[in-house]
């Protein structure tokens, strides 16, 4: 968990660091300055446990390439979408359990 964390929270960053420095300059008093500083620090941190977890998810699903019945999962579709990223769909045989890598 901790590789993956890292790589979002120091991802995710270079997204909200730009604004946490917005409100520190741009705040009206000390008191603003913090607070809207801290809120997007902590959306930050909660954004990040969340795709981490989504990512540890997956892989807990893929389990090696065996359905929770024992069954390898079997390819049914891939979906390219235009941007580039590809979405295959794995159905298991036995019990038609889904999953998508």
């Amino acid at each position: 968990m901790t590789t993956t964390f890292m790589i979002t929270f120091f991802g995710f960053g270079l997204a909200f660091v730009p604004f946490i420095l917005l409100f520190l300059i741009g705040g009206v008093d000390l008191k603003h300055k913090l607070g809207g500083a801290s809120a997007i620090l902590i959306f930050w941190l909660i954004a990040s446990v969340g795709l981490t977890f989504e990512s540890e998810g997956k892989e807990s699903a893929w389990n090696g390439g065996y359905c929770e019945c024992g069954q390898h999962w079997e390819l049914e579709a891939v979906a390219k979408s235009r941007h580039g990223s590809t979405t295959k769909y794995y159905v298991c045989p036995n019990c038609y359990a889904e999953i998508t890598q």
